[in-house]
């Protein structure tokens, strides 16, 4: 990844180039165990990477447009590694139906994150915490009664990230920013063959959530 950054207030001034070479390893293996008939267990080992956004490199400031907030990019930036488990047992009682319960455990290398930093304006950027993790459980429904489908979910998701030392946040260990504790999702369908067409009723809910991540005790 190469960002050019130009100062359009001196155009005189030498381009800043921000460089990120990056070879990754990502395997995975999946692993599918047939318990019955209408029976699984699967379980899955991965490793990806998340990379940086552009103007997450690029060294200067922007508006957000959600809270007016001055975000800084910040060229030091490196990819963070993620190495995910996950076992899934499900159950298929008809070819249309399934009832489904997982569990999940992600292990975060370098994860990006937004923090606060002081300056005249309230100014967030970017950088590499030193670890993060996500854990938790998911459930899933799904159960047709002609001409209604029903499909529920739902994730209970616990999160953790450990900053560097010389930061100045208020919390060196919390939850990653954005990363809801639960999320819910309810499906309701009808179908009506005479039309060929499908009518759709959904529901949403995420639970709470680091909006950004404060300093100074705020």
């Amino acid at each position: 990844i190469e960002v050019v950054t130009l100062d359009r207030q001196n155009p005189a001034s030498e381009p800043i180039l921000t460089s990120l070479p990056s070879q990754d390893w990502m395997p995975s293996l999946g692993v599918v165990y047939r318990l019955s008939g209408s029976q699984n267990l699967r379980v899955s080992a991965s490793q990806t990477v998340n990379r940086p956004e552009f103007r997450e490199l690029a060294p200067f400031q922007f508006t957000s447009i959600t809270g007016g907030f001055e975000i800084a990019g910040n060229p030091d930036l490196v990819g963070a590694t993620i190495q995910s488990l996950d076992a899934r047992w499900e159950w298929f009682p008809s070819s249309s139906d399934v009832i489904a319960a997982s569990a999940f455990y992600k292990s975060f290398e370098d994860p990006i994150e937004m923090v606060l930093i002081p300056a005249v304006t309230r100014t967030l950027t970017y950088l590499n915490a030193e670890e993060a993790r996500n854990q938790g459980l998911e459930l899933e429904f799904r159960r047709t009664f002609s001409p209604f489908t029903l499909i529920l979910n739902y994730a209970y998701i616990d999160s953790q990230i450990t900053l560097p030392e010389d930061t100045i946040q208020t919390n060196p260990q919390r939850p990653l920013v954005g990363q809801p504790d639960t999320v819910g999702n309810a499906v309701l369908e009808w179908y009506n063959p005479g039309t060929s067409s499908t009518v759709r009723l959904l529901y949403n809910y995420v639970g709470e959530q680091v909006h950004f991540a404060g300093s100074y005790g705020l």
